[in-house]
């Protein structure tokens, strides 16, 4: 018995919606579907469709309460055992996404991922930037995820058991985005709760501008500092701390925060060009972290 959450926010999830209701049908599974909307202003007509499926349901926030929130809400309004995860702007590459899934469940695992890629086809070049970070550092096979299962595991296509998810849940003093996902997952690893990896992907589909991309990434790493300086993990827990509490030690962080302010423009150049380096997409993080750890 499944329960698939899918949080919205200004993003129609009916054709998920209705590739997973027919899917469920296929597998003759018992299921539902609950879509909340996070107070959104657009799409809610086309989204309102997904009541005419049985054993769906969308509904609307009056106000938007937050990543972390939304989830947990989910989770309360869910009636059976296991949960699946979805983001709104996914869709399965296979047919046999949920058979794939349901045949995970009863295994001595936890909670399972089954990954996320990206479409081959270059995007128009506003694009590209989110679609080239996502194809290098977030499309990675399973046997591979399975290296490091704590690492690579995302909350946008993740199957989980409810009675785990309640003794865990996302953390609500995050509201703002970014690094609620890794917060829960490192609580999962805390718990020694065991993560399988498999292959059963979604495609990622809502690649947004570069610009967009470039300001959801400052406003994520302002949120690792919230949950760093209310210790709602350890430090050294991402990449981007770890180097920081390294270069911290011989003042480059200084001199970094210094190099955002006077060469950011030319960074945000290269990053929304025909050709965006992840190189510089990593240096240009490091220094904006340098810049606000400093405030």
């Amino acid at each position: 018995m499944l329960s698939i959450l899918i949080p919205t926010y200004n993003y129609s999830a009916y054709s998920l919606v209705e590739e997973l209701y027919n899917q469920c049908v296929e597998a003759k599974t018992v299921f539902e579907i609950i879509v909340l909307d996070d107070g959104s202003t657009n799409f809610q007509i086309e989204n309102s469709k997904i009541n005419t499926f049985k054993n769906c349901c969308y509904e609307i926030l009056r106000k938007n309460i937050g990543r972390s929130a939304i989830r947990n809400l989910l989770v309360q309004q869910a009636k059976y055992d296991w949960l699946l995860f979805l983001d709104a702007d996914v869709i399965p590459v296979k047919k046999t996404f949920i058979l794939d899934y349901i045949s995970s469940i009863g295994s001595k695992y936890h909670a399972v991922f089954g990954g996320i890629v990206y479409n081959k086809k270059t995007p128009y070049q506003e694009f590209l930037l989110r679609w080239k970070y996502g194809s290098i550092r977030e499309e990675i096979n399973f046997l591979q995820r399975r290296k490091k299962p704590y690492k690579s595991a995302l909350v946008s296509n993740l199957l989980i058991k409810k009675s785990i998810f309640e003794t865990i849940k996302f953390d609500q003093l995050i509201i703002n985005y970014g690094y609620e996902d890794m917060v829960f997952i490192e609580n999962l690893k805390a718990h020694n709760y065991q993560i399988n990896h498999i292959d059963n992907a979604t495609f990622h589909l809502n690649y947004e501008t570069s610009l967009v991309f470039l300001d959801k990434t400052k406003k994520s790493l302002a949120t690792l500092l919230f949950i760093e300086k209310h210790n709602i993990l350890g430090l050294f827990k991402t990449k981007i701390q770890k180097t920081y509490y390294l270069i911290s030690i011989i003042k480059l962080n200084i001199f970094l925060s210094f190099l955002y302010k006077k060469f950011h423009h030319l960074a945000e150049k290269n990053l929304t060009s025909k050709n965006p380096s992840i190189f510089i997409f990593d240096l240009y993080k490091l220094c904006y972290f340098c810049l606000i750890k400093r405030k």
